[in-house]
């Protein structure tokens, strides 16, 4: 009996001791945070196993915008068996947001943290032309127009889709996503579904009523839009050129506009 109990204290000991060793020599630190837009930034984190590169283990990293990650933050995770550095792409960011980033290697018992770092997302996206809050420039008549407050809307004509209206004079702007929009690219498409695609999918429509016409346009496929939002539950929608075909109507075959749409 004796000898057993002497057995079980060296086995735990030395059960302890390994996970101990295990990562005592392990560490990872951030070594790059680039790309950073209003929506993501590329994180480089390198991952140092020491002497156990046999050993495998979870790898990853935190980022949110609670600096004691207790609420508000996402994980990225991976396993691992060797040491080497590896790129993560951290998407569906608020726009003009200060995140806090760790990464982590853990094993069964023990977990290893980097130092936390931190990044501040652009305030909005980087366009290519010049646009006001809740202005749209149609290139058809040459004409900027005042649009309202972007709202929810139920379209008869694509009931399952997240639709989000703009009401103008000459007519009203929609955008529909297959659900509520993260804050990314988004490229337009006659047809929505969630499918993978690098960049998530929009119908982009508008009704046009100028000199007695009404026209419906729709934007060509694989044009871009912008969608930043915001920590507060802010929502922007900015367009450069965007190509519209009409589809309906006795007007202009085609036009493009640009805009920014707030909520």
């Amino acid at each position: 009996m004796r000898v057993n109990k002497l057995t079980s204290l060296l086995i735990v000991a030395s059960s302890l001791l390994f996970a101990c060793n295990k990562s005592e020599h392990w560490e990872t630190d951030i070594t790059e945070i680039s790309n950073i837009t209003y929506s993501s930034a590329k994180i480089v984190v390198n991952y140092d196993f020491g002497d156990k590169t046999s050993r495998k283990a979870v790898v990853g990293v935190d980022y949110g915008t609670d600096p004691e990650f207790k609420t508000n933050f996402e994980r990225l995770q991976q396993e691992q068996n060797g040491t080497q550095s590896i790129a993560f792409e951290a998407s569906q960011l608020y726009a003009n947001e200060t995140y806090f980033i760790r990464s982590y290697m853990a094993c069964k018992k023990d977990t290893v943290w980097s130092e936390i770092m931190s990044f501040t997302t652009l305030l909005e996206p980087q366009l290519a032309c010049s646009v006001s809050p809740n202005e749209v420039y149609y290139s058809g008549h040459d004409m900027t127009e005042t649009v309202s407050a972007l709202v929810k809307v139920v379209d008869t004509d694509k009931p399952d889709l997240y639709t989000l209206q703009a009401e103008s004079s000459i007519g009203n702007l929609r955008f529909a996503f297959a659900h509520e929009p993260s804050g990314s690219r988004h490229i337009t498409s006659d047809q929505v579904y969630t499918t993978y695609h690098t960049y998530p999918l929009v119908n982009v429509s508008f009704d046009y009523n100028v000199g007695g016409s009404t026209c419906h346009y729709e934007a060509e496929n694989s044009e871009s839009i912008e969608v930043t939002k915001h920590l507060n539950g802010g929502i922007t929608i900015s367009f450069c050129d965007l190509s519209m075909v009409k589809t309906d109507g006795d007007c202009l075959d085609k036009q493009t506009i640009s805009g920014k749409l707030v909520n």
